[in-house]
């Protein structure tokens, strides 16, 4: 019983974050810096669950991610659950290729997903959208993918409090331990 309330708890504190983070980049950046691009507050949360989790558990965040964010957002919900499936997805094969543990992978990690966010978008609402995206605003999503990063290092360290608050193990490869 013990375990399924600390999974519970892992579950909803990364809800909670994810909801507190989309909000701030979707109201509160808007109302300090204008139209200026947001950092994709919340990529780190998708990367920090594709990087860590197992599959099954990988595929159950992912759409609890998207019914997080889906109120945030005009997309589709279908379109934004396949973007975040396919982010998850990519996220995986690029750690089977490469990886090394620590805040610096991960602040690469989030700074390539917050760019091929956009052009999984892109591509999506050319293929299964009801309205595709006809004019990209490259530009925007370039300094929103060179912004995301600089969010990712306190971030990787409350996602690990997380994990060990509620017993959660890291994976062997992220355990190591930086000097």
């Amino acid at each position: 019983m013990r375990e399924r309330a600390l999974v519970l708890a892992n579950v909803i504190l990364f809800g909670m974050t994810t909801l507190l983070l989309a909000t701030v980049q979707t109201s509160l950046w808007f109302q300090i810096l204008g139209w200026f691009p947001a950092p994709a507050f919340w990529i780190p949360v998708l990367v920090y669950i594709s990087l860590y989790r197992a599959p099954v558990e990988l595929v159950v965040g992912l759409f609890a991610l998207s019914a997080i964010l889906s109120p945030m957002t005009v997309m589709p919900g279908s379109l934004l659950f396949m973007i975040c499936l396919l982010l998850g997805g990519a996220i995986r094969l690029i750690k089977q290729r490469f990886y090394w543990a620590g805040s610096s992978y991960f602040m690469m990690m989030s700074g390539i997903a917050a760019l091929a966010w956009h052009v999984f978008h892109w591509l999506g609402s050319m293929v299964a959208g009801p309205e595709p995206l006809t004019s990209p605003e490259v530009s925007d999503w370039l300094i929103q993918a060179l912004l995301t990063p600089l969010t990712a290092p306190p971030l990787h360290e409350l996602f690990r409090w997380f994990d060990r608050l509620t017993d959660r193990g890291q994976p062997a490869e992220a355990s190591v331990d930086r000097l």
